[in-house]
């Protein structure tokens, strides 16, 4: 049971599982690049991305532009000498389609936001504003969410302070009100510490670093 004024909550992998839907996701830019014959093996598409993705990351670092999608498979463009705004438009739409069609709820996130709605309710996520407002509504958990802070906002991503200080401000709560409750042991967990914000590890897949702290369903806090 929680008795804080307020509840900051990460959302991907916390609230439903972002692994499922990035992957159909990434099946759904691949197909659409063999359509338009830019790839014709899933391997040399995968290959291609994820080395744009590190490139991406390496020049924007601890920046939401980091996880963008579009600057991913324009990148990937740019490499194969295909690029075009038509393409890179394209396979980002393809992308995001086919993973806000696989977005469903954890059984357990139903649960919890049901239980504490009468709490303030806080989103503390990495990536941009846009995206991950269009996650909530497709999610729809609109109803359960006050505020929302992404790293886009604060200019930094997880596990920085400032991400954690900003969600603090707007609330306008004291890090003695409030508990969070993330999937990343770093990020979430450690990042809401280092703030004196008491922090609980979402661990579904049993590979916690934490010894206190530690749960494996939201059902727990209920």
């Amino acid at each position: 049971m929680i008795k804080t004024k307020g509840i900051f909550l990460d959302l991907d992998n916390t609230l439903y599982s972002y692994e499922e839907c990035h992957t159909f996701g990434l099946k759904c830019a691949f197909d659409f690049f063999v359509n338009q014959n830019v790839f014709s093996t899933y391997d040399s598409f995968y290959k291609s991305y994820e080395n744009a993705k590190k490139q991406v990351k390496i020049r924007n670092k601890s920046l939401a532009s980091s996880h963008s999608r579009l600057l991913y498979f324009k990148e990937v463009l740019e490499v194969q000498n295909t690029f075009s705004i038509k393409l890179a438009i394209g396979s980002t739409k393809a992308y995001w389609d086919g993973y806000f069609s696989k977005m469903k709820l954890f059984d357990d996130a139903v649960e919890f936001l049901e239980k504490y709605k009468d709490k303030l309710i806080c989103i503390v996520t990495d990536l941009t504003c846009q995206i991950q407002l269009e996650k909530i509504e497709a999610l729809g958990i609109e109803k359960y969410i006050d505020y929302i802070v992404t790293s886009e906002d604060a200019g930094i991503e997880k596990p920085h302070k400032n991400i954690f200080k900003l969600a603090l401000l707007k609330t306008d709560l004291s890090n003695q009100e409030v508990v969070f409750i993330g999937d990343s042991y770093e990020k979430d967990y450690l990042g809401a510490q280092s703030v004196n914000i008491d922090s609980y590890h979402l661990n579904r897949l049993g590979t916690s670093l934490s010894k206190n702290k530690t749960i494996s369903s939201l059902s727990e806090l209920l």
